[in-house]
């Protein structure tokens, strides 16, 4: 009798060997189906605040709203973590200014190794690099259409990525991340040989399952590579617990070490999850955000890929 592990032992590889991002994720999927999968999500409430010098300028509280998504399951040694995280701004409260972007990934590991690592990601695209670009652009675009898109899948000794422009319909919002992911799965090119980001026997990491790693860690402090853009980066994290809550710092620079960035987060101690509830970094040297716990939106804005597929 096949086994839901030797079932997706195979699926996994007929995917590494034959198949681009699709594919990946509905082999992840399809590998956990009959094991229990659990799930947990908290949708977000954004507030933004700019900057200029370091000095505040103003602030604005519900410009935006997001949704984090985390599904684990288990079968011996064998684990299975899709986590999603989506956010954006709500165009009606800011003159349809309508910025939004999605994440995806899939992973599975034969504890202490990973070995299958696949993502998708995508972002409006914001060429502003100062203030006063920023303003422009929120006074003249109605919507952005034009969106940057990243996938990218690893196993042992090898990794893939991808990276290109694709364009979307204009009266799309963060509410549509899933249908929009859909969609550009369609369209996505093959993807190309790139740095491997993990070890001969292990394949290189993805960003939220490395911060949510660090939360999880019994340590204090980690450092864990991950692959995104097809480039190899580095997240160092220092963990502070106090009480019922877990606070965690982390940096997140280039493997040459610039490029570096910071991101704080805090945590329910003990929540299996490690979803935080509430987020704060600087996502422009002029924008400040932060992610508070909300109540969740009628309508989810990302679906289950274990349970579902994609």
């Amino acid at each position: 009798m096949e086994t839901p592990q030797g079932s997706g032992r195979r699926q996994w590889l007929r995917f590494a060997v034959v198949a681009p991002v699709l594919r990946a994720f509905n082999a992840v999927a399809a590998g956990a189906a009959g094991e229990d999968v659990k799930t947990w999500s908290r949708t977000f409430e954004v507030h933004a605040r700019i900057s200029l010098f370091n000095m505040p300028l103003f602030s604005k509280s519900g410009v935006g709203g997001g949704v984090i998504m985390v599904e684990e399951s288990r079968c011996g040694a064998e684990r299975r973590t899709a986590l999603q995280l989506c956010a954006g701004s709500w165009p009606g409260r800011l003159k349809g200014f309508n910025r939004f972007g999605l994440t995806q990934e899939l992973v599975r590991e034969l504890q202490p190794r990973t070995v299958e690592s696949s993502y998708l990601s995508f972002m409006t695209t914001s060429t502003e690099k100062s203030f006063s670009e920023a303003r422009r652009s929120y006074l003249e675009t109605a919507e952005a259409s034009t969106f940057s898109v990243a996938h990218g899948h690893s196993t042992p000794g090898r990794s893939e990525a991808g990276l290109e422009r694709l364009n979307a319909d204009r009266k799309l919002d963060w509410r549509r991340s899933a249908e929009l992911a859909a969609e550009f799965r369609r369209r996505l090119a093959p993807m190309r040989p790139v740095e491997h980001g993990g070890g001969p026997e292990s394949a290189a990491g993805t960003f939220l399952h490395a911060v949510r790693t660090a939360v999880l860690a019994d340590r204090a402090e980690t450092r864990q590579p991950f692959l995104h853009l097809g480039k190899q980066y580095t997240l160092d994290a220092r963990k502070r617990v106090s009480g019922p809550t877990v606070e965690l710092t982390g940096q997140i620079h280039e493997r040459t070490g610039a490029g570096r960035s910071e991101f704080r987060i805090w945590c329910d101690a003990g929540d299996p999850s490690a979803i935080p509830y509430r987020i704060e970094f600087r996502a422009k040297s002029y924008l400040h955000l932060v992610f508070e716990s909300a109540t969740p939106i009628a309508a989810s804005a990302i679906h289950p890929i274990l349970r579902e597929g994609v």
